[in-house]
């Protein structure tokens, strides 16, 4: 399986520069949205979240399996409005995102979109 991270926030470019990161988010401070689950049948998808609101909020994005395990995760850091964040996945398993928010579930817009080479893909709302 093979995971690759797309942060378009400062911050989080900042981490994939390997540079210290920003402010760590809480978790059990944040809203969590989730999406249901896609299968990822030799496809590759994108859990991909932006921020809807006036003010910057902290945000990580997770996928997991089936089982529940954490597949690949990243700490968005503090996401500007109209800024996004995208976590990559490919590989062959059954999948759900889910994205958490330091503020209110409005304040972010997200999904989890399956793409399949050459035959097109789906995509579903986190909520």
């Amino acid at each position: 399986m093979v995971a690759l991270v797309l942060g378009l926030s400062g911050p989080a470019l900042a981490q994939s520069r390997g540079e210290p990161p920003g402010p760590p988010i809480d978790l059990q401070l944040g809203v969590t949205l989730s999406t249901p689950p896609l299968l990822l049948d030799g496809g590759f998808t994108q859990c991909h979240v932006v921020n809807v609101s006036d003010t910057s909020r902290l945000v990580a994005v997770r996928i997991f399996d089936a089982f529940g395990n954490l597949v690949a995760s990243e700490l968005c850091g503090l996401l500007e409005p109209g800024r996004m964040c995208v976590l990559f996945v490919s590989g062959q398993q059954l999948i759900h995102c889910r994205i958490t928010v330091v503020g209110g579930a409005d304040a972010v817009r997200g999904a989890l979109q399956v793409l399949f080479p050459g035959s097109g893909g789906l995509i579903v709302e986190a909520r």
